[in-house]
């Protein structure tokens, strides 16, 4: 899980930021470069490891709230207005909500969570731009590792092709790859599909 912040004036921004996803991959790496190239601009990106999401002692809710307050605490300074993006929180109270845990893990007066926030405010693409980019940055360097048993796809659950990696990984190791979360549920099917599979062949 990749989540990343960006502090910068409201003017300085490139007006081709906006939500990630309906940035094609070249454009989104020229703007995150122009973001980092810009002395006005920082950024910051936290990245949540797979064996720290499969711990029993949290969840996914808890980590995204953790890991959005120490991106924020290391581009803050003073109490600055901090916008934060609720696109996964379904209903305004569930928003409400979501925005009062940011406040507690966050020194600041003036925190809002918007819905949807990347497709309307620039700072918040931007911040989604930075955090999609290094997302596909990492994804390709597990490429590169796993390369042996094809391509690796985007890693999201509804990717056929991801599907079809870990699939051609369990069979030939009996086990999940270091890159997969093993809470996943997608994973758990995936396990139980091969091993299944081979019990009826065997």
């Amino acid at each position: 899980m990749v989540i990343a912040a960006v502090r910068a004036p409201q003017d300085a921004l490139p007006a081709t930021v906006g939500d990630s996803k309906a940035i094609p991959h070249d454009k989104r790496q020229s703007i995150a470069t122009e973001l980092r190239q810009i002395k006005c601009v920082t950024t910051t990106v936290e990245q949540v490891t797979t064996d720290r999401i499969d711990l029993s002692d949290t969840n996914l809710n808890v980590l995204v709230v953790q890991s959005q307050a120490r991106a924020v605490e290391r581009l803050l300074s003073g109490s600055e207005s901090v916008l934060i993006d609720a696109s996964d929180v379904k209903t305004e109270r569930v928003v409400t909500r979501f925005q009062q845990h940011i406040h507690r893990n966050i020194d600041s007066r003036n925190i809002t969570a918007l819905h949807r926030a990347d497709q309307t405010e620039a700072i918040v693409g931007a911040a989604s731009i930075m955090a999609k980019v290094h997302r596909e940055d990492v994804m390709a360097k597990l490429a590169k590792k796993y390369e042996e048993w094809g391509p690796i796809g985007s890693g999201y659950p509804n990717d056929p092709q991801t599907r079809s990696f870990l699939i051609r990984y369990v069979r030939a190791t009996d086990e999940l790859p270091a890159c997969a979360r093993g809470s996943w549920s997608t994973a758990e099917d995936i396990l139980t599909q091969v091993r299944q599979s081979t019990l009826s062949e065997f």
